[in-house]
Order: structure tokens, then C-alpha cells, then sequence
């Protein structure tokens, strides 16, 4: 496949080179540019009956291709300018609502030019013909579900970011201690601890959190460094108390801190260190 990265003025002056690729069996297919800013979508396969549901549900294509006869394409506008993530989950979204094919529903695919014909050989008629692409409509509009879209796949979007660092985190409570870094921050302690609560309380993560930022008070560890830690290392924080993380985090290392086996183990740290520091300097080798 050749690719030309053209304007839509230099599209027009390579006209007659583009005709001579398609007599000769090329396909012509277009794109928006990959620096361009925009925000159309391409859905592929559909019927008269599915561009017909398509703009009643307020997915009105800003473009529609008959690519053989009675086989279009639409390009749906969903924004003025949507990022590709966003593009590729609503392809998607709209091709399973629509029974379109699959196949072509990501952010950067083809659709094929009208003007030229499609040289598929189950398109050549008993005549030895091709059929045209032919341009039907071009309104350029946004569709009315557009920004509904663009939430949605925003929501998909942020699950899956969620997903993602959950399973990061959960991958690095299990990792093997070789691979570890050697010196030990509050997280790492934090995850060290973790890896064994998770064994034995599964998914009651709530109850982790507690017994881990526990040992670490203990530990003495300072309540700034373990609320940091289960902002970091506590297995999908952000899915569990989504809206209210800081608040549980807050809360959790509060009642920590007052337990009384706690208050006592630092007790007993603040007196080791103090006795170490009246001994003076340990020079011995």
C-alpha cells in the first residue's frame, strides 16, 4: 500500500494520478492527516436501515460513502477535535450498535474515496465492471450524541487506566524481593507487607490497608510517609473510594496512629534511639 500524506488542494492536483492508480486495480482509500486535529470517526458495513438508526439516535454520520451498491461507510463527527483514545473506543462502541465491521473500528483507519472505483473482485459485475464509490451525503455537522460520546469513552477510558494500575500494583506487591529496589522507602515497606496480607485476606483490602499502615506505624514509620505509601501502593485505591480516597487514607492512618500497641511499639523505638544517641558514635569495625 502506498501512502501520500496530501492537503486537500494537492489531492485535487494529483487527480489524474490517482485515476491512473485505480484503472490500473488500486484501491483509493483517505484519512484525515495524523497531525490534524479532528474528530471523525469511521463506521464501515452498514445498511441503508443502520445509517437510518444511526441519525434517529443522534449519531448523524458527517459524511456518508456508498462504497457497492447498497454498502456505506460513515464518517461520524463526534467533536470538533477528540483525542484518538477517544476515537478508537467510540469506533468501537459504534460498530457493536451497529452490527458494522469490526475490523475497522480503531482511530486511524481508511475509509475509501468517492470518485473512484472499488476494485474488490466480488464487486466486478458479469460485464467485467467495478462499481463507483459515490459520495451521498456531506453535511460536515457534528452529531447531536457527540458530546455524550465523548463522555462515555472518557469513562472507558479512566476504567481502564484504573484496571491498569491496579494490576501494576498487584504485580509489584508479588514481584520476587530480588527485584526490588535494595534501599527501602515507606512504599516499599508498605508493599512488602502488602504481598502477605493479600495472600491471607484476598480481596478484603480495606482490612490489608488497616493491618499494613499498622506494621508501619509500629515501625516507625511517620504518618505523612504511610499515607503516602497507600496512596501509592494500596491495590485500586482509586476504584475502591473513588471520590473520597484522601478522606479513607486520612482516616485510616489516624486510627492507626491512636492504638494504643502502636503508640506503645513507638514508644519503645523513641527510647532504643534515645539510649543509641547517649551511648555516642559506634566506631567499632
Amino acid at each position: 500500500m502506498m501512502n501520500r500524506e496530501w492537503s486537500a488542494a494537492e489531492v485535487l492536483q494529483n487527480t489524474p494520478w490517482l485515476k491512473r492508480m485505480n484503472a490500473q486495480g488500486n484501491d483509493v482509500y483517505i484519512r484525515p492527516a495524523e497531525q490534524e486535529r479532528h474528530g471523525l470517526v469511521l463506521v464501515d458495513d452498514l445498511s441503508e436501515f443502520d445509517l437510518d438508526d444511526m441519525k434517529a439516535e443522534g449519531r448523524e454520520p458527517a459524511l456518508i460513502v456508498e462504497t457497492s451498491p447498497k454498502n456505506y461507510q460513515a464518517w461520524v463527527k463526534v467533536a470538533q477535535d477528540a483525542p484518538a483514545g477517544h476515537r478508537g473506543v467510540i469506533a468501537r462502541k459504534l460498530a457493536r450498535e451497529y452490527d458494522a465491521d469490526p475490523a475497522s473500528a480503531d482511530s486511524r483507519h481508511y475509509g475509501r474515496l468517492a470518485g473512484f472505483t472499488n476494485r474488490k473482485d466480488k464487486h466486478t459485475t458479469r460485464t467485467g465492471y467495478q462499481p463507483w464509490v459515490l459520495l451521498r451525503e456531506s453535511k460536515g455537522k457534528t452529531a447531536t450524541a457527540g458530546p455524550e460520546l465523548m463522555q462515555q469513552a472518557g469513562q472507558v477510558l479512566d476504567s481502564i487506566k484504573r484496571q491498569q494500575e491496579r494490576t501494576a500494583r498487584l504485580a509489584e506487591i508479588t514481584a520476587p524481593r530480588s527485584v526490588r529496589r535494595y534501599r527501602r522507602s515507606a512504599v516499599d515497606d508498605y508493599r512488602s507487607e502488602m504481598a502477605g496480607l493479600v495472600k491471607r485476606f484476598g480481596d478484603d483490602l480495606s482490612k490489608c490497608d488497616f493491618i499494613a499502615a499498622m506494621k508501619l506505624a509500629s515501625k516507625g514509620r511517620e504518618p505523612d510517609e504511610i499515607a503516602k505509601a497507600m496512596a501509592e501502593a494500596s491495590p485500586a485505591i482509586m476504584e475502591r473510594k473513588a471520590g473520597h480516597e484522601a478522606d479513607y487514607i486520612k482516616r485510616t492512618v489516624q486510627k492507626v496512629m491512636e492504638l494504643p500497641q502502636v503508640q506503645e511499639a513507638r514508644a519503645e523505638l523513641a527510647k532504643q534511639t534515645q539510649k543509641q544517641r547517649s551511648r555516642g558514635p559506634d566506631l567499632s569495625m
